[in-house]
């Protein structure tokens, strides 16, 4: 009989072992529909924004049926990150953002608060929260404004719900 390891000194779940399989075909699964959103389109040096997708991504394909991965929540949620986060670049960018920011030297911080914190506002009043949104909104204040970095989120949400959907019966919750 082997000795029983205290839960907090294990570094491997002890459910990965049981569910090798799931875990190795949906690991497979969720990096190959990223490759394939990612490989679709030209994104760049947009670091945050493809972090929040590919958080998006573990949600959709290790917590398939859990609440924040419900298409509703994952294109409401980017929705309200895309919305707002490009709402506040929009403005930084202009005159009169470029001009209220030279008052300030925190310009930047309070424009990308604003963005997170609006985005999680709008998600959570409608019922489309999902954590990764705000990493959508987090990007689009951190680069200047770009239609095609907001089109690129758009995209990506869609694909990655419509494989979240047609792979659903062979995805089970592992987290």
């Amino acid at each position: 009989m082997q000795p029983r390891i205290p839960v907090h000194i294990r570094v491997v779940d002890q459910r990965f072992k049981r569910y090798l399989w799931p875990y190795l075909f949906q690991s497979a699964a969720a990096a190959l529909a990223l490759f394939l959103v990612l490989a679709l389109q030209d994104i760049g040096a947009h670091a945050v924004i493809v972090a929040a997708i590919a958080s998006t991504t573990f949600v959709l394909f290790f917590m398939p049926r859990r609440s924040a991965a419900k298409p509703r929540k994952v294109l409401g949620g980017h929705f309200w990150g895309a919305l707002i986060g490009g709402a506040i670049a929009f403005f930084a960018s202009s005159p009169a953002g470029l001009e209220l920011a030279g008052l300030t030297g925190y310009a930047f911080e309070i424009e990308a608060a604003l963005a997170v914190g609006l985005t999680m506002l709008a998600m959570v009043a409608t019922s489309t929260e999902h954590a990764p949104a705000p990493g959508t909104a987090l990007g689009l204040v951190i680069n200047p404004f770009d239609w095609r970095v907001v089109l690129f989120v758009a995209v990506s949400v869609v694909l990655l719900s419509l494989a979240h959907r047609l792979m659903r019966p062979w995805l089970r919750d592992l987290v």
